[in-house]
């Protein structure tokens, strides 16, 4: 323990020496090594700090140099794409002119050619190297189609632009139609731009056209039917034989009405034709109708309608022939046919009175003759020959019931006495007697007034088939018989519901009802009537007789058709 404290002692004192040495060095150790050291520090300080901004104000400088550089890049850049695109435009527009099928010719101020495209080498013959530099109006001859040379490039000048049909000249002399336009080019730029087009082939074409219009006109003004085009009621083209068939002028039809010149009757059939119920320009309709000349003379015709469209809007277009002389010769045929029924009826009738009365007569006293020689008293070896001859009495009546039936069938005598509705009501009530599981409608609604004599034996014999036919073939249970008038018009009529057929089946062979059928078609034709007939199996048959009858006025205009 002593020792340690005499250890410790004298490193304390130790210590206090080294302190005292220091305290007496130290001002000199910061004179000589601090003060230059803290100086020295200082002034790399400094240095340091002025490098520092130096070296941002160099990087500031550096990055606004880059941003321009970037800037300037960009818009070299641009104007690089710029130029590209208008490289590309003019070599395309240069590729348009080279491949455009127009001869296209570019001149300097001086009217030298500078550009002679493709199509101008192949329409004038000359290579581009051969008029590169040469004037161009050694080069382009034109003259005007009256044949004086034409100064393109002074009108052109003096207009600002020229345009004309020319006849153009090749380097082989040959000569062509052209079409040609010659511009005068911006003053920056200066010279002219020509244009020239081979119209060979479009005098060609209007030729061809003049040819076809002319053809067309020929066609139409010398068409042996009358054509027209009918647009709002109104006609807006006639050709002359439609004006020779109503005996107008063209000038006079131009623009009229249509109703006017249409039959009364008609005019609803005409209008229902230019409204066109869904006609197109492929479907087009028919009909016969009534048109009134200029001297108000009924002319027939046959009427074919189709919709066209025009420039000035949808129209009909119409062909129309003239049919008045088939109709007069049909009714000179209607009225002979009809004749040659009255003839027949006439002979019917005569055959039908000369049965009644003379072999009528006959039989009837040769019946009274037997009769009041049987009852008289014969002797006895007489007696077995009168038992014949009264056996005979049964057969003679039979014999006058049979010549009356067919006395009757012939003419029944009540047709001329009573009339046509008489005898047809008559025969009704017969066919109930005789057929009393058949029910029977009378629709025979028309006045005997109404009907003409010679369509009374027509429908007399008509009844006669339609009804004989539904009786042996219908297997009906209901039979109707009607006639009407209904103002021009005479309708009769006869159905069934019995078993129908197919009309397209039915053959002519004996005993079928084609034969009755034939007939009453036959019958109709002749006294002016169109027959139709509606049946199918198992649907009942309606047989329909139309007859159009004269009005007042068809008598009146219709002079020329009987």
């Amino acid at each position: 323990m002593i020792e340690s404290g005499f250890a410790i002692d004298g490193l304390r004192a130790a210590i206090m020496d080294a302190l005292a040495d220091i305290l007496v060095i130290a001002p000199m150790l910061h004179l000589l090594f601090v003060v230059p050291t803290a100086r020295a520090f200082r002034s790399q300080r400094a240095l340091e700090q002025a490098l520092r901004e130096s070296h941002d104000a160099l990087e500031q400088r550096v990055l606004a140099r880059t941003n321009a550089l970037r800037e300037a890049n960009a818009l070299l850049q641009a104007e690089m794409a710029d130029r590209i695109r208008v490289q590309q435009a003019v070599e395309f527009q240069a590729s348009l002119l080279h491949a455009v099928e127009e001869a296209v010719i570019a001149t300097d101020p001086d009217g030298r050619i500078c550009y002679w495209n493709r199509f101008a080498e192949a329409l004038y013959g000359w290579c581009a190297e051969d008029v590169q530099g040469r004037p161009v109006t050694e080069v382009l001859s034109f003259e005007a189609t009256d044949g004086r040379p034409s100064d393109y490039l002074g009108a052109s000048h003096a207009k600002k632009g020229w345009v004309g049909w020319v006849d153009a000249v090749r380097r082989d002399m040959t000569r062509f139609p052209a079409y040609v336009v010659c511009s005068e080019l911006p003053p920056e730029s200066g010279g002219y731009v020509i244009v020239c087009l081979d119209i060979t082939f479009l005098e060609k074409a209007e030729e061809a056209l003049r040819a076809s219009e002319e053809r067309y006109v020929s066609l139409v003004e010398n068409s042996p039917t009358g054509i027209v085009l009918m647009k709002d009621g109104r006609l807006i083209f006639s050709n002359q034989r439609f004006a020779d068939i109503l005996g107008y002028s063209l000038a006079e039809l131009s623009g009229i009405e249509v109703a006017p010149l249409v039959h009364p009757d008609d005019r609803a059939q005409i209008r229902a034709h230019e409204m066109g119920d869904g006609l197109d320009s492929i479907v087009s309709a028919r009909c016969e109708c009534r048109f009134l000349s200029k001297t108000d003379e009924l002319r027939w015709v046959m009427l074919k309608s189709v919709k066209v469209d025009l420039l000035e809007g949808r129209a009909t277009l119409c062909n129309i022939q003239d049919v008045t002389e088939e109709k007069r010769l049909e009714a000179e045929l209607r009225n002979l046919s009809g004749r040659l029924l009255t003839v027949q009826e006439e002979e019917r009738a005569r055959v039908a009175r000369d049965l009644h009365d003379s072999l009528g007569q006959t039989l009837t006293t040769i019946k009274l003759m037997v009769d009041v020689t049987v009852t008289q008293t014969w002797p006895q070896e007489r007696r077995a020959d009168m038992q014949r001859l009264k056996a005979l009495m049964p057969t003679i009546q039979d014999a006058i019931e049979e010549l009356r039936r067919i006395s009757y069938a012939l003419r029944p005598p009540m047709l001329d006495s009573l009339g046509i509705m008489s005898t047809l009501n008559w025969c009704l009530r017969e066919l109930r007697q005789t057929c009393p599981g058949l029910t029977i409608v009378d629709a025979l609604m028309a006045k005997e007034p109404e009907i003409p004599a010679d369509l009374k034996a027509p429908i007399y014999r008509i009844f006669q088939e339609a009804t004989n036919n539904a009786l042996k073939h219908s297997r009906a249970t209901t039979l109707s018989v009607g006639l009407a008038r209904n103002g021009a018009s005479l309708k009769f009529w006869v159905t069934d519901d019995g078993e129908g057929f197919d009309p397209r089946a039915v053959n002519r062979s004996a005993g079928d009802p084609g034969v009755g059928l034939t007939s009453i078609r036959e019958r109709a034709t002749l006294s002016g009537g169109r027959f139709s007939l509606i049946s199918a199996p198992d649907e009942g048959t309606q047989i329909e007789i139309l007859w159009q009858l004269s009005t007042p006025h068809e008598e009146r205009l219709g002079s020329s058709l009987r």
